[in-house]
């Protein structure tokens, strides 16, 4: 005789069909509010001079000093591996809700973390370092937290 086994797959086929729907996207960065304000008392906005540092500025012999790709591309895999944001709680989130949305909100505020990080660890130690004659300007000596204002530009949103 056989014993006979049955697979409840009620929660696997709900995770299912809710993949098959239209996804929600994230942004991570400068974002449209705080991207316009202006910086520190500059003419240019954050978005400006948050584009200058991530790709450089010949015309002001800025040096690339990039606080999005180079965190993320370097950062990414490693910080994943040991503090992933998406657990079990995640997955009842996204059933409860019928939607990926609390995966994407989540990953947005894991990838703000990991920018965050490059402006207080120089980049995860990648980036150039400054001139005598920028460092003497300077109150503080770290690059790109002068005031923090860029810093605390960065952000995330999600859109269904």
């Amino acid at each position: 005789m056989s014993e006979e086994t049955t697979l409840n797959t009620t929660i696997l086929d709900e995770f299912a069909r809710i993949l098959t729907q239209k996804q929600p996207t994230g942004k991570v960065g400068i974002l449209a509010d705080a991207g316009a304000a202006l910086h520190g008392g500059t003419d240019k906005n954050n978005a400006t001079i948050g584009l200058y540092h991530e790709y450089g500025n010949p015309e002001t012999h800025l040096p690339e000093r990039s606080f999005l790709r180079l965190p993320l591309i370097s950062q990414l895999e490693k910080k994943f591996k040991s503090e992933s944001p998406i657990n079990k709680d995640t997955f009842k989130m996204v059933l409860e809700q019928k939607s990926m949305r609390p995966i994407v909100e989540r990953m947005g505020i894991f990838l703000e973390g990991i920018v965050i990080d490059a402006f207080v660890t120089n980049g995860y130690g990648m980036w150039k370092a400054l001139k005598p004659a920028t460092l003497a300007k300077k109150t503080r000596k770290e690059t790109l937290i002068e005031t923090q204002q860029l810093q605390r530009s960065i952000t995330s949103s999600v859109e269904d």
